[in-house]
């Protein structure tokens, strides 16, 4: 498996860029990003699709008004962003390549496809994000510490309210998911992939609840690097190519208290 993920050379284009959009939020965010990325210089060749994860207290999917061209797919909502782009990486017509985005993203700089593909044409490169986590690039035990005492909504194991780590851990187990020895990631909000490396590791990891869509997020980084590949940031600062609002500041945050990004 590992060894088919390891397949170098050019990315062939189309590449597919899936946005994931959930409708019980504005759609202004998601109108803006995909006129930012029909407007700007892309500098590889793409397609548009839109994954809708609907929200059943609408009695029907929000009307979206968006450019003639875009596929637009609507599912049950279950499991996030992640589980959004999990969809539509599997539709067809298959490609050698997808970018994954979160409705809120911002472009930044252009060209703005381009650099993630160059990125993961590098040997040993796995998956292509804007931003490794600085606070988890530490190992489990460092992390349990730190966490200490602390819980979220939605974080459970088996029912029962969990503290952060435990309940991240035991997703990941329940799910073969090897943590490896740190909780080193690429969050989820502007990721790329090579087709084979997201059939070589399953697929995204999809989670139920708030807790286990964060150890998804975790996981997906996980799968990559239980196949002998690398992350990597596509720039050398986070947020080169692909701003996000909610994480801009707490970048800024991460970077007075001394941690990169």
């Amino acid at each position: 498996m590992a060894e088919d993920a390891r397949q170098e050379g050019p990315i062939r284009g189309p590449i597919a860029v899936v946005v994931s959009y959930y409708d019980a939020r504005p759609a202004a965010p998601l109108q803006a990003l995909v006129r930012g990325l029909l407007s700007g210089d892309a500098g590889a060749p793409f397609e548009l699709r839109v994954v809708v994860n609907h929200d059943p207290a609408l009695a029907t999917p929000v009307a979206l008004d968006l450019p003639a061209g875009i596929t637009v797919a609507v599912r049950e909502n279950v499991g996030f962003n992640i589980g959004a782009w999990e969809h539509g990486w599997r539709m067809d017509p298959p490609r050698d390549a997808y970018l994954f985005l979160q409705d809120e993203c911002v472009v930044r700089a252009t060209p703005w496809l381009s650099p993630f593909v160059r990125a993961a044409e590098q040997p040993g490169v796995g998956l292509v994000g804007e931003r490794l986590s600085p606070p988890w690039n530490a190992p489990w035990d460092e992390l349990a510490r730190r966490f200490a005492g602390h819980s979220l909504p939605g974080h459970e194991i088996e029912g029962r309210a969990a503290e952060r780590i435990a309940c991240y851990l035991h997703y990941l187990r329940a799910h073969g998911i090897d943590p490896g020895a740190k909780g080193d990631h690429l969050q989820t909000l502007a990721l790329f992939a090579r087709r084979s490396v997201l059939v070589a590791m399953g697929g995204f990891p999809v989670g139920r609840n708030y807790g286990e869509a964060i150890a998804a997020e975790i996981g997906t980084s996980k799968r990559v690097q239980t196949l002998g590949l690398g992350l990597r940031e596509v720039g050398r600062e986070p947020f080169t190519v692909f701003a996000h609002p909610q994480w801009l500041a707490r970048a800024e945050q991460h970077r007075r208290m001394g941690w990169r990004g």
